[in-house]
């Protein structure tokens, strides 16, 4: 069995219930004015992530999603990022049987090669994807702590033409810590008025 759409259909209400895009969407409309770039909130449906909202950056040349776009985990930052807060073998078995789908020359393919980077992202509290779902796509994201457990994150996507992997680690990544934990506190504040 496979959890899909079918979960996200169930899991919207409870989002809306508990109110995380919306607690969410002036962190990230203020992260996209800061840093220009396209700022995102997913959470992990299966071995795929599940956009929930997008807030667009100033430039032309932009990253684009759609609230409902679903990605594959395993090469993309907010992916990475909500398999690393997961139990390892939990991780593995949703991402299903290797070799996972290259799209690009980039992208992890098997377990052995992808275990590492989830480590890291659990080790530093981010994860990064530089050219694995797009060339000259870089993107960092951080875990959203959500009081029902279930795995969200937030990231920030650019073209590599603006930012540098270093770049994301040291000026994204902890503008994007504290964007999460601002959302976090909302939402903890949100339930304590429940």
């Amino acid at each position: 069995f496979r959890l899909g759409l079918g979960v996200a259909r169930l899991v919207a209400p409870l989002l809306d219930r508990l109110g995380l895009p919306d607690l969410a969407r002036p962190q990230l409309r203020a992260l996209a004015d800061e840093t220009g770039e396209t700022v995102n909130l997913a959470v992990l449906d299966g071995a795929d992530v599940l956009y929930l909202l997008s807030h667009p950056g100033r430039f032309h040349l932009r990253v684009q999603a759609t609230p409902g776009m679903h990605l594959p985990a395993h090469c993309t930052a907010l992916g990475k990022c909500m398999l690393a807060q997961l139990d390892p073998e939990e991780a593995r078995r949703r991402l299903g049987p290797e070799p996972y789908a290259a799209l690009t020359s980039a992208t992890v393919r098997t377990w052995a090669a992808l275990e590492p980077q989830l480590e890291a992202a659990r080790a530093n509290g981010y994860a990064l994807s530089v050219g694995e779902y797009e060339s000259g796509l870089l993107a960092c994201a951080v875990p959203v702590p959500t009081r029902v457990g279930l795995s969200a994150a937030i990231n920030v996507a650019a073209s590599a033409n603006r930012v540098s992997p270093e770049g994301l680690v040291k000026r994204i990544a902890p503008r994007l810590e504290a964007a999460a934990a601002v959302i976090a506190r909302a939402e903890t504040l949100k339930a304590g008025g429940a």
